[in-house]
């Protein structure tokens, strides 16, 4: 048997499986909208080596909720930006007021988490040259595979 048509057997196994299980199908989707978010947050990487926001290795950006901070970064309004110290201030959606750098945030989700925010996000895209431009774009046209388009 060819190299080709093992793996076009290990493929007709593969659909058969998926057909057969919907967990099957909802870990595979799962892993390939997994794999599709992890493309997107890669797109960033030539404009975050330049930025000040490169304090954050690329790794931390696939930890689990960032790509959802990333998206939701979009709609933080900045002002009062402070060229000198890298900040900015934002309002939370309860009205508080918070500080953000490159490096920080006094919002819950920073001091609980210490990884980036959408407010820290939204200061590396607005004011510290990262692009997320390719993932900003994927926000209402993305459709996450659902275990239903393999029946």
């Amino acid at each position: 048997m060819s190299c080709l048509e093992e793996a076009a057997d290990e493929a007709v196994h593969i659909i058969a499986k998926l057909k057969e299980s919907k967990p099957e199908r909802d870990k595979f989707c799962a892993a390939l909208d997994k794999l599709e978010r992890e493309d997107k947050i890669k797109s960033i990487e030539p404009t975050l080596k330049m930025s000040p926001f490169r304090i954050w290795d690329m790794p931390v950006h696939f930890e689990e909720g960032q790509y959802d901070r990333i998206l939701r970064s979009d709609t933080v309004v900045l002002f009062n930006y402070d060229s000198k110290s890298n900040s900015a201030k934002t309002r939370g959606s309860k009205g508080e007021v918070y500080s953000t750098t490159f490096s920080q945030c006094t919002c819950m989700d920073f001091q609980a988490r210490g990884l980036p925010c959408k407010h820290m996000y939204k200061l590396a895209q607005q004011y510290g040259g990262v692009d997320f431009s390719k993932i900003y774009k994927s926000l209402h046209s993305e459709m996450p595979l659902k275990a239903e388009h393999f029946k």
